[in-house]
């Protein structure tokens, strides 16, 4: 069932009786089309909130199989020491967590928000609603091992409260990224938002635009933001495995826009910057085009 923030947000957009009708497709189980997705890909990205009410989104990579279904309602992940030591610091037991899977190269997309513990080296997902995205603004793409070498002579993470030049130019320039938000009741949910390279505009270096185009109509992200402004973003370097984390609050912009500027955009976000952790060679996946 809808939360206030997204009725609100839904009646605002006029799509309340959309919303309504295409609320079926929330599943609180996996169907075995989902449960087998899962077990295929090598990437996860998960949102969660930490003890300080920062939103983080991060991305969680391994062989094939590392995420997979253990019952209709479960799900496991495994995690390296760097991801284990990181959720044992900032999730507490049973806590909110989102989780989207993506299939670049098919343009399947798939979410799952529930809440999670940590058991070992494994995150265990206890899942409250499942369902699929349309394709729309998914950037063909399929994952491959990197050059091990890069890793090797990466600088180590490094924390800011402003974008280096590095993140500026990667934020300005992608066609993908990855956004965190929560609800006090709802729960965690992370989503992908797609464009044109160049889709997002940095208006300097702790605040940025992007629009909003045409989706699902259930209006999770926005509906989250309307209630809690706190919100995690993600940005990814496909071809170096970079990826910036950044973490802050954001808010929806319905009229007063140059809408020249934002073509077939439906509205606008605005994202203030607390805080970001900027990793290099982060991954050990790159991602090519895929036709």
């Amino acid at each position: 069932m809808a939360h206030p923030g997204e009725i609100a947000v839904q009646t605002r957009a006029g799509f309340s009786d959309a919303a309504r009708r295409m609320a079926v497709a929330v599943r609180r189980e996996m169907p075995v089309a989902a449960r087998d997705f899962i077990a295929t890909l090598p990437l996860v990205i998960a949102a969660f909130r930490d003890d300080h009410a920062g939103m983080h989104v991060i991305a969680i990579e391994g062989k094939s199989g590392f995420a997979r279904a253990l019952s209709t309602r479960e799900i496991a992940i495994d995690l390296c020491a760097k991801h284990t030591m990181r959720f044992r610091t900032c999730m507490l037991p049973n806590q909110p967590l989102g989780l989207l899977f993506l299939d670049g190269a098919t343009r399947r997309r798939m979410r799952a928000n529930g809440h999670a513990t940590i058991a070992g080296d494994h995150l265990i997902v206890q899942v409250d609603e499942v369902y699929g995205n349309c394709p729309s603004y998914i950037q063909p793409r399929r994952w491959i091992e990197r050059d091990a070498q890069q890793r090797i002579n990466a600088s180590p993470p490094t924390v800011a409260r402003a974008l280096s030049t590095a993140a500026l130019h990667a934020i300005t320039h992608t066609d993908t990224f990855f956004v965190g938000t929560c609800h006090a009741e709802a729960g965690a949910d992370v989503s992908h938002r797609g464009g044109p390279p160049g889709f997002v505009n940095a208006i300097d270096e702790r605040t940025l635009v992007w629009p909003d185009y045409g989706g699902n109509r259930f209006y999770q992200t926005l509906g989250n933001l309307h209630a809690d402004p706190s919100c995690g973003l993600l940005f990814i370097d496909y071809a170096r495995g970079d990826t910036w984390q950044l973490s802050g609050r954001a808010n929806i912009v319905w009229d007063g826009y140059d809408r020249a500027r934002y073509p077939d955009a439906e509205r606008l976000v605005r994202f203030e910057l607390d805080t970001m952790t900027e990793s290099p060679a982060a991954l050990t996946l790159c991602a090519i085009d895929s036709v």
